[in-house]
């Protein structure tokens, strides 16, 4: 049976050979056996060929496994080695050379002993199924009676597929050259040159030699120009790189193969204004849609899964009264799309010069995903890229004129798309607008100054002036019925009422209201950047001045706890400026770590601003949570006006208007569900590709085109072999089977149903992005009075790849969380009894 290679289609009839040719795709993201019916995924490429060296030189035999003799025309067949190998030693002493039965390699043995080596080596674990004595004559089988009794197959050569192998290879490869390591299209181009002299001096070489042979056998000339012309022309090699018609033997006809044969949604450049001779450049997204949901992923995961909420528990968007409220989105088959936008500079020049490379980049994502697959930057898909200066100067509704209309293409007329065979209408609208506050309010025409103007919330009709008089106050909220009179009154007077100084293109959305909470929060600029970062700082400052503690020690420690845990943050405390100054995911961990930074100073203990500083990690903990308790919405309130009116009364410090924002956290997450389902993280790191392809390439002539164009060929290399939505268990590490488990894991395993040749035992895997591993702890459960909880404390990892279940096991373990030092306590004397959890089946949760 020939060996598919998984990433090219390529066949191969040895293992070496197959082993030899994974070389190619050693840069791969992941790699699959496929060898025999196995079905284990590597993430590493020294994993895999461990794997083949080890599982499949030793190849174990099965039932319906025959062995095939390798000697020349003996068409002998058995199901036992050793049976097949004494058949082989026949043919060797009768100086007929065989080949290895399990095509481990393509030399063939010449001696009995070299066959007999080989085995002991390579084979020595071979099982055989059934007894070998007396079984079958050893003697060769006479081809004339074998012929007639069964008729040797034709084997046919496709060579189209060859030739589509081969262009494929080279697609992918080009593909990944240019959008993963960011390289020139010159670059490509001097590539492709190079194969093509290469081609040239290979057929000359190969026309030389076939002359030769053709002198040898005193061919005629005639004879020898027509083996010449067969052999000379259309090759391989010139089909793709031939410079009159090779398919890849320009950039713009590799751009067409891309756009053939991936998927590859082109960029097209649209001018803002007639005669303007300024553009945007706008990736289609019904067309995006389209290549998603019809490039062989189909309405399966991770596209339209059902909701599977937990009573009493929120985990995800559609927890939220938003979600039910919303009547389009009550329909399987309709796409919830997160709109996200912006600004981002590509170049840090000085002077003038510093704003004319800033962009602004429009991204979306389909909440319809797994929240895992929704979190990850690769599938944030681009939508519009354009110059920060021309959103300024032409407005929101000029540069997102084209990205409206698709919209509500998408909510009227829908899209169709095939599944299988059956052709299906869905729609969809936005759900969720996403981005910072500034951004946002820009987009939707609100105004954009926080620090004078009187109207600074986008939630309640609250004024600057009440916040600092009274800040605990609440005040009317915002809904779509007032936004709209407010609207009427703004045209009307021509000047902004009540913080609205414009309408905005988003209202031409049937299905889609700014004010019917379609803008979530964003954690990262309103926590993280707007207000806790300043109050670290007021508290550590606080700390400091009281001589309770020293800069040099937090600053040591606080880079000493980072590198422990392993948080790839690098956070300067500067206590001459008003706050940390560092990125919101750099705040964050330092929040996480912050009870371990102070814990050993207990004087600090004394200090009202300790409990501040607590008060402030659990409220980040449960605002940063994926699952959150609906009764613990209630608890979150208290818990931040308890926060401010201690932050109010130890600084004098006024609070800021982000300040005010948390105030109606506890009704938005009602509405939204956890807010680190639309966290702009993702989105932000998007903006580093751009600025990476820009580096690489040099060139600033034409930014918006180059970051598009590489971006989509990103996109369209992700989507190959199905590295974008891989639902596979991938492997990490060593993979063992159950005759390899010790008598101590046997036991365990067979105990708790995990022990059979359909079972694999290793120490880490991937599934759905998340990483499980030896030594990490597994949330299980908590007692009644919630004082405590239960853990696993893993030991390792099972999987079945019959029904793709995952289990945990390890040991049972309890701990404490005393909220007023912001820790985790392990209770050393509980009782650790050894547990396995299916985790496809239980609700448990991954502790860092």
């Amino acid at each position: 049976m020939d060996i598919v290679c998984a990433s090219c289609g390529s066949k191969f009839s040895f293992v070496s050979i197959y082993q030899r040719h994974m070389r190619i795709h050693r840069f791969n993201n992941t790699f699959s056996c496929g060898l025999y019916g196995c079905n284990i995924v590597f993430k590493k490429y020294t994993s895999f060929i461990s794997h083949l060296g080890r599982s499949h030189s030793q190849k174990s035999s099965t039932n319906n496994f025959e062995y095939k003799c390798t000697a020349d025309k003996c068409l002998f067949s058995h199901e036992n080695f050793e049976v097949m190998t004494k058949h082989l030693k026949d043919h060797l002493a009768g100086g007929v050379p065989v080949y290895c039965p399990l095509k481990c390699r393509e030399k063939s043995f010449e001696t009995s002993n070299a066959l007999k080596i080989h085995n002991i080596y390579h084979h020595r674990n071979v099982q055989n199924i059934r007894d070998p004595e007396n079984q079958i004559e050893m003697s060769c089988i006479d081809n004339s009676t074998v012929i007639e009794q069964q008729k040797q197959p034709e084997t046919n050569f496709d060579e189209n597929q060859h030739i589509s192998n081969a262009a494929n290879l080279f697609g992918t490869m080009f593909l990944k050259i240019l959008s993963k390591h960011h390289a020139s299209s010159i670059i490509v181009q001097q590539i492709v040159d190079a194969i093509t002299e290469l081609t040239k001096s290979q057929q000359e070489l190969n026309h030389h030699r076939i002359s030769e042979i053709a002198k040898t056998f005193q061919l005629s000339v005639f004879e020898t120009n027509e083996i010449l012309q067969d052999f000379g022309s259309e090759t391989i090699s010139a089909l793709l790189f031939d410079p009159a018609h090779g398919m890849f033997r320009s950039e713009h006809m590799r751009r067409k193969y891309f756009k053939d044969n991936f998927c590859y949604v082109e960029p097209v450049e649209i001018e803002i204004s007639p005669n303007s001779n300024r553009f945007i450049y706008y990736v289609p997204v019904l067309r995006t849609l389209e290549s998603l949901f019809n490039g062989g992923y189909g309405l399966a995961p991770p596209f339209f899964t059902t909701p599977d909420g937990t009573a009493g528990f929120m985990t995800n968007y559609t927890d939220g009264l938003r979600f039910s409220t919303n009547t389009l989105c009550q329909s399987s088959y309709n796409v919830h799309i997160f709109l996200y936008q912006d600004g981002f500079g590509t170049v840090n020049p000085l002077g003038d010069a510093k704003t004319r490379h800033k962009l602004v980049g429009v991204y979306f994502t389909i909440g319809n995903m797994h929240p895992v697959l929704r979190s990850r930057t690769e599938n944030n898909f681009l939508a519009l890229l354009c110059f920060e200066k021309d959103l300024k100067l032409y407005g929101v509704d000029s540069i997102f004129k084209v990205l409206i209309n698709d919209i509500k293409l998408l909510e009227t007329e829908g899209l169709n798309i095939n599944i299988g065979e059956t052709e299906t209408l869905i729609h969809g609208t936005i759900f969720a607008l996403l981005g910072d506050n500034l951004g946002t309010h820009q987009m939707v025409g609100l105004v954009e100054n926080f620090s004078s103007h009187q109207y600074f919330s986008r939630y309640c009709y609250t004024t600057l002036q009440d916040f600092r008089r009274t800040p605990l106050n609440t005040c009317q909220m915002r809904h779509q019925d007032s936004y709209e009179q407010d609207i009427r009154d703004c045209i009307n007077t021509g000047k902004p009422v009540k913080g609205i100084k414009s309408p905005t293109i988003f209202n031409e959305l049937s299905h889609f209201q700014l004010f019917e909470y379609g803008m979530p929060p964003c954690v990262a600029h309103d926590l993280f950047l707007g207000c806790f970062n300043y109050d670290i700082m007021l508290i550590l400052r606080r700390f400091i001045r009281n001589k309770l503690i020293g800069e040099k020690y937090l600053q040591s420690r606080l880079n000493y706890l980072l590198k422990k845990f392993q948080l790839n943050s690098k956070i300067t405390l500067n206590f001459k400026k008003k706050c940390v100054t560092s990125k919101a995911v750099d705040v964050w961990h330092m929040i996480q770590v912050i009870p371990l930074l102070l814990i050993k100073h207990e004087q600090l203990q004394t200090d009202p601003a300790y409990k501040l500083i607590m008060m402030l990690k659990n409220i980040t903990d449960i605002l940063t949570a994926p699952l959150i308790p609906k009764r613990q919405v209630g608890m979150l309130q208290l818990e931040i006006r308890h926060y401010l009116e201690i932050r109010s009364s130890l600084f004098v410090t006024p609070l800021r208007p982000k300040h005010h924002y948390l105030t109606h956290y506890h009704h938005l997450i009602l509405q939204y569900g956890p807010f680190m389902q639309f966290s702009t993280m993702s989105g932000e790191r998007k903006h580093s590709f751009f600025k990476t392809a820009l580096r690489h390439a040099g060139n600033y002539k034409n930014i918006l085109k180059l970051c598009s164009e590489r971006h989509q060929y990103w996109q369209a290399y992700l989507s190959t072999n199905k590295q974008r939505f891989n639902e596979e268990i991938i492997c990490e590490g060593d993979v063992r089977t159950c005759k390899y488990l010790n008598e101590d894991e046997k036991h365990i395993m067979e105990f708790y149903g995990c022990y059979g040749e359909d079972f694999k035992y290793t120490n880490s895997i991937v599934y759905m992005g998340t990483t499980l591993k030896s030594g990490y702890c597994l949330f299980v459960d908590h007692d009644e009075y919630e004082d405590s909880f239960h853990f696993l404390w893993t030991h390792g990892i099972v999987y079945n790849e019959t029904t793709s279940d995952i289990f945990v096991y390890g040991e049972n373990m309890t701990a404490t969380y005393f909220t007023e030092l912001g820790v985790t306590v392990v209770d050393e004397n509980c009782t650790r009894d050894t547990n396995c959890v299916n985790i496809k089946l239980s609700r448990i949760l991954l502790l860092l």
